[in-house]
């Protein structure tokens, strides 16, 4: 410098300035499950602590206070940081201490496990909080986090019902329906107290036969179970006849059963009640004969009626008929004809329809055709005929080979038989007066038995005896 510095006091300055570390801890938690289910598994229910650094600066020396509020039956399975260390460990007022550069993220993750013994309808809350940095944060609001989850214990009880799937057949046999109801318990608590209710309705002609549990005691529709373990199921078969006069319906059996009492709270409701039904079908083996009273019938003998036709249709089963109707005819040779036909007490004939009605399993009933055979009816096979086949019936037939029949007589005349009178010879070692009579048939059916009326003898002549000879 050519000049001279006149004052050295003012030729240098200095300033010191403040480094301040300033960033945003942003808090986040989440449950794993929401309600929890007590006694479901160990580590049932778990919380994800989520730090995060928004900035600008880096944080250290970060102090986050987890605190867990738990119920009796709550316990601290575990609590592991991603970065830092958290003491003491596992305990549920501890401090999360950790470092946090720019735009990093780091968690914790509580597990706890809710048993058997935590309250229905308690709570398990989860508080974390921002207690220390170094530095300054710039943001609250987002310093601390709480997440509330609620308990449910209790059991979840299964109900179902196995073997309503019918049809079943009215009259098909003793304890023809048979079907169980099952319980199960799938917990998470044991239920005590257990009590199901089974409603069961059916039409007439169908009763109960046996009801039996494989647990506890059935009474007044009310089952009483009792304790019921965790994964375990009981049985209550049911066993009913359905009878042959059990009317066809759909349904015709019902059964709800329902749970109506229980110790502890129900879980997962929807599945503790079960309703089945059952459909009654009806069958019937209808099987139709006839008989005459005799066979061959002598034309002209023992008139009025000298034969009838006896026709019969027995129900089989295996359930009681109804509206059991059956078509009748009947084929006669010229000068014969039907006196009258009676139906049996109950039903009807009219216009070739025998309108029989209702019939039970083991019972009948018959119509009897009765015939005139006059004299003048010349002789022949199955002259005289009667048919009956079924032509209706409520239910479904069964065996359809003997739902018919054909009844036939045959006819023999007296004109169609010739008698031939031989001589009258002595016989000298009896003394006694003999003569042959010779009776000839020219029916084409043979002749019944028949008597041959002598007479005109002198008086103080009378017969012996007679013997017959077929030749």
């Amino acid at each position: 410098m050519d000049q001279i510095e006149l004052n050295n006091s003012d030729n240098s300055d200095s300033d010191l300035t403040s480094v301040i570390n300033v960033f945003d801890i942003a808090l986040a938690k989440m449950e794993s499950i929401e309600p929890v289910v007590a006694a479901s598994w160990p580590g049932t229910l778990i919380y994800t602590v989520t730090a995060t650094n928004r900035g600008p600066s880096n944080a250290s020396n970060i102090g986050i206070r987890e605190s867990l509020d738990l119920p009796e039956g709550v316990t601290v399975q575990s609590i592991v940081p991603s970065a830092g260390s958290f003491a003491p460990d596992n305990d549920p007022n501890g401090l999360w201490t950790l470092n946090l550069p720019l735009g990093e993220t780091a968690t914790l993750t509580v597990t706890l496990t809710v048993d058997n013994g935590a309250p229905n309808n308690g709570t398990v809350s989860s508080t974390s909080s921002l207690e220390s940095a170094s530095g300054t944060d710039s943001n609250n609001s987002n310093n601390s986090v709480t997440e509330t989850t609620n308990i449910v214990a209790g059991v979840d009880l299964v109900v179902t019902q196995i073997g309503l799937d019918g049809p079943v057949v009215a009259g098909s046999g003793v304890g023809n329906l048979t079907y169980t109801i099952e319980v199960t318990n799938l917990g998470p608590l044991e239920a005590t107290g257990l009590e199901l209710m089974e409603m069961l309705t059916f039409a007439d002609g169908i009763v109960v036969n046996s009801v039996t549990p494989s647990a506890g005691s059935f009474l007044d529709q009310i089952w009483s179970v009792g304790e019921l373990a965790v994964g375990t199921s009981e049985t209550l078969e049911v066993t009913l006849t359905v009878g042959p006069s059990a009317a066809l319906s759909s349904p015709g059996v019902t059964s709800t059963a329902s749970v109506s009492s229980v110790d502890q709270t129900q879980i997962n409701s929807g599945n503790e009640s079960a309703s089945a039904s059952n459909d009654i079908f009806r069958e019937v083996d209808l099987a139709v004969s006839a008989t005459n009273s005799r066979d061959p019938v002598l034309s002209g003998f023992n008139l009025p009626k000298n034969l009838f036709h006896t026709i019969t249709v027995l129900n089989n089963g295996p359930s009681d008929a109804s509206g059991v109707t059956l078509n009748l005819t009947e084929v006669l040779p010229d000068g014969a004809s039907v006196e009258s036909i009676n139906p049996a007490s109950g039903a009807s004939f009219e216009d070739s329809v025998w309108t029989v009605g209702d019939i039970a399993v083991g019972s009948s009933s018959s119509i009897i055709y009765y015939f005139n055979v006059p004299e003048t009816v010349t002789g022949g096979l199955d002259l005289l005929s009667n048919e009956a086949s079924i032509a209706s019936a409520n239910e479904l037939l069964l065996n359809p080979t003997d739902d018919s029949r054909v009844i036939s007589t045959d006819v023999v005349s007296p004109s169609s038989a010739d008698l031939a009178a031989g001589a009258i010879s002595l016989d000298l070692q009896t003394a006694l007066f003999k003569q042959v009579i010779t009776i000839t048939n020219n029916n084409p059916g043979a002749l019944p038995a028949f008597r041959i009326l002598v007479s005109g003898m002198p008086e103080g002549v009378t017969i012996h005896n007679a013997q017959g000879e077929f030749g």
